[in-house]
């Protein structure tokens, strides 16, 4: 197990070194962040300091990323009971052409635990669009 995590954290910081979107296109930029988005979702989390969610704010800083967090909210079922939790943010950026975009991104952990406490182990989706 251990080899598998060292080979994640080496594939992240490749992608975080190569991970520069001024001069992109707004689709090329779009793929990067995706790309690296993709990489901190991959399978089911159980925790209670939402770390994988700061391990995707610390890896789009490493990547000079400009991004900013706009908003965070829980979700409940219809019983009242706590079963996901959102954020929304924004990356910007200057294009080939000079020109400045803004992308904006949203990331969800769906709790997928017990129906008393779903959010004791979540899945996560993150992209920009």
């Amino acid at each position: 197990m251990k080899h598998i995590v060292a080979r994640m954290d080496r594939i992240a910081k490749r992608i975080m070194a190569e991970t520069s979107l001024d001069g992109m296109t707004p689709t090329q930029a779009k793929r990067e962040v995706n790309k690296l988005l993709a990489f901190y979702t991959k399978g089911l989390f159980k925790d209670q300091s939402w770390k994988p969610i700061d391990d995707i704010w610390t890896a789009l800083t490493a990547a000079q990323i400009d991004w900013t967090m706009t908003g965070a909210k829980y979700d409940h079922n219809e019983h009242g009971v706590t079963s996901s939790k959102t954020w929304k943010f924004y990356v910007e950026f200057t294009s080939r052409a000079g020109s400045s975009y803004r992308l904006y991104g949203v990331i969800t952990a769906s709790g997928c635990a017990s129906v008393e406490s779903p959010l004791d182990k979540y899945d996560l989706v993150a992209y920009v669009s």
